[in-house]
């Protein structure tokens, strides 16, 4: 949907934003401490299942910070540093690891340490209670079970403002306050059990996100915690060309910890300019292709033929709470088959896209990322290469904007990449090319005109 709102679809932004904005308001997202519990009980978004996972949070961080790129709306990045900071303060191993999720459970009782009675709620609210009572929605029966609140917000931010006759930034301030006073007050109960393992895809997942959200806002936290698990996972979880699925544990990695990680090396090099990242994805790519491919069906099998025999090797097709791993997979084999000129990586791609072409007809809701990497194939694709001393920092200003279809590749040196061949500064300046299937339109030095060329085409 944000794709189709890129090239113009308003119907499209509304129906996506109208999701967005329901999620953040509602119950499912952690006012408090940030990220998102696991899933929702009702239509409103009031009652979550109290659980938070890794994968939820790493992909919702993807998910805003485009989002953010595209409207720019505040509340958008007020989520994406909730996840971080929720990210940082509860989930992050002393490794750079992410640990698995939260249980829903504390004290034999769902939610427990997450919902308030009216009297807990008052006492931290203090002189701005009924204010803070009527924003999250707490009552003293509870809106929820009897006597208790899960906070959500029943408007924006702006409009509740608007009805109570004050400034935003006012708003902004009473609940930063509150939210202090509720973090360390809820810090106090007994916690939710952790589940600590340390799992190589949902780790990608979540790097995936940490390099969108950086790439929307330029936040050097978000940079730092980036930076951080990508260099943990090389070394934890990698061993030669093979990518282990827990830390400290010998089992080979399946279908899904190799496409979230190749996807996030590759997030990682777009984002940071370390081609030693993308070099990673693409050996751990060429070791998927000899070990996971079936050549009959042109899709990948969940196993590896060097791991234990099953009765039967499966293929994941279906996008589920995960997008099928065989989908990220093939998103994975167009962006490198751009970026390596690599052929067989990309006729890969399409015989995998067209093995599901009649399901994603007959099932979009079900085949939703299919459907994603499909259009990208369809529709124009722009390498959008820079070089020269300023790229990075050209790069960044230029990641800032949400573009549907794109790979991005930058040097300040030389780069042994095959797209850089003959792509030189243009009168010493950092320069941007925009190429499309390797014909590239006029070298230009402003994010401005890169904007402009790539818009003509979609």
């Amino acid at each position: 949907l944000l794709d189709q709102a890129a090239r113009g679809d308003k119907n499209s932004l509304d129906i996506a934003m109208a999701a967005l904005d329901g999620m953040i308001k509602g119950g499912i997202h952690d006012h408090v401490g940030g990220g998102f519990h696991r899933y929702s009980v009702d239509e409103s978004w009031l009652v979550p299942h109290f659980e938070k996972m890794l994968y939820d949070n790493g992909q919702l961080l993807s998910l805003y910070a485009d989002a953010y790129k595209l409207t720019q709306k505040p509340l958008y990045k007020e989520v994406m540093n909730g996840i971080v900071t929720w990210l940082q303060n509860e989930m992050t191993d002393e490794s750079g690891g992410f640990y698995s999720a939260l249980d829903a459970d504390s004290e034999g009782e769902e939610g427990k340490f997450y919902v308030w009675s009216f009297e807990e709620f008052k006492e931290v609210a203090g002189k701005d209670f009924s204010l803070l009572a009527e924003y999250f929605d707490v009552t003293n029966k509870g809106n929820w079970e009897e006597g208790k609140n899960v906070l959500r917000m029943l408007e924006s931010k702006e409009a509740f403002a608007e009805d109570m006759e004050i400034p935003v930034s006012e708003l902004d301030k009473i609940i930063d306050q509150f939210k202090a006073k509720a973090i360390s007050e809820r810090n106090k109960r007994v916690r939710p059990g952790l589940d600590s393992k340390i799992l190589s895809g949902w780790n990608g997942l979540m790097l995936s996100g940490l390099c969108k959200a950086y790439q929307a806002t330029g936040n050097d936290e978000i940079r730092e915690l980036a930076i951080q698990n990508a260099a943990f996972i090389q070394k934890e979880l990698i061993s030669g060309d093979e990518l282990l699925r827990v830390k400290n544990e010998e089992i080979k990695g399946y279908l899904e910890d190799y496409a979230a990680v190749i996807d996030a090396f590759i997030l990682y090099y777009e984002s940071f300019h370390d081609e030693r990242y993308l070099s990673m994805a693409k050996r751990l790519t060429d070791k998927v292709h000899a070990e996971y491919y079936d050549e009959k069906e042109k899709l990948f099998y969940y196993t590896s033929n060097q791991s234990e025999e099953l009765i039967a090797r499966k293929k994941e097709i279906f996008d589920n709470v995960i997008p099928a791993s065989n989908s990220i997979m093939a998103q994975n084999l167009y962006k490198l088959g751009l970026m390596y000129d690599n052929d067989v990586y990309k006729k890969t791609a399409l015989q995998m896209v067209l093995m599901v072409n009649k399901l994603i007809k007959q099932e979009p809701e079900y085949l939703s990322n299919w459907a994603a990497i499909s259009l990208k194939m369809i529709l124009p694709t722009a390498e959008i290469l820079c070089v020269g001393d300023s790229a990075k920092g050209q790069m960044k200003e230029l990641q800032q904007h949400y573009l549907p279809n794109v790979v991005y590749m930058s040097s300040t040196g030389t780069s042994q990449l095959p797209l850089f061949e003959y792509k030189e500064p243009v009168n010493q300046q950092t320069t941007f090319f925009v190429c499309y299937d390797k014909i590239c339109k006029r070298p230009v030095h402003l994010v401005s005109e890169v904007l402009e060329k790539v818009h003509e085409a979609i």
